[in-house]
């Protein structure tokens, strides 16, 4: 009963996550659709790095919630065949990471007008949220396939 408990809690903290990663990223998809044929201001730039810090801050944290808080680890003690999954999900978290972090770095030479130009910085940060979306959308999936088929939550 405990672990039900357990899947639970993690299940509405991971939900909780989520949610606020997505109003992080609608923050984020405003900016790159404001992007026009000219540099963009200063304040332009300078929100997309305060939104792109947030993003990057709040998936070091949430990467390492899924990590280090035992999810993976008793997912795979509960169901082994689900194994390949999380490790692919471990790969994502990896690849992902790197690549907000070359995102924030990128942002700021653009700030100082000697890094990439704003179209191809947004065209970078929409193939990153596609990325980012299809690892939540897998993640997704793997929970409600762990928490509510296999450990027996569905009525």
């Amino acid at each position: 009963m405990s672990v039900r408990v357990t899947n639970a809690s993690f299940a509405k903290q991971l939900k909780k996550e989520h949610a606020y990663i997505h109003e992080i990223i609608k923050k984020i998809e405003k900016r790159v659709a404001m992007i026009g044929p000219q540099r963009p201001a200063l304040e332009w730039g300078s929100s997309l790095l305060e939104n792109l810090s947030s993003l990057r801050e709040h998936l070091e944290k949430h990467f390492e919630f899924e990590e280090m808080g035992g999810f993976m680890e008793e997912v795979m003690k509960a169901l082994p065949n689900v194994s390949p999954q999380v490790e692919s999900l471990r790969r994502d978290h990896q690849i992902l990471a790197f690549e907000i972090n070359d995102l924030y770095k990128r942002a700021e030479t653009l700030i100082l007008d000697n890094g990439p130009t704003s179209r191809e910085m947004g065209e970078d940060i929409k193939h990153f949220l596609h990325s980012l979306g299809e690892h939540e959308r897998k993640e997704n999936e793997l929970i409600l396939h762990v928490f509510l088929d296999d450990v027996g939550m569905i009525d």
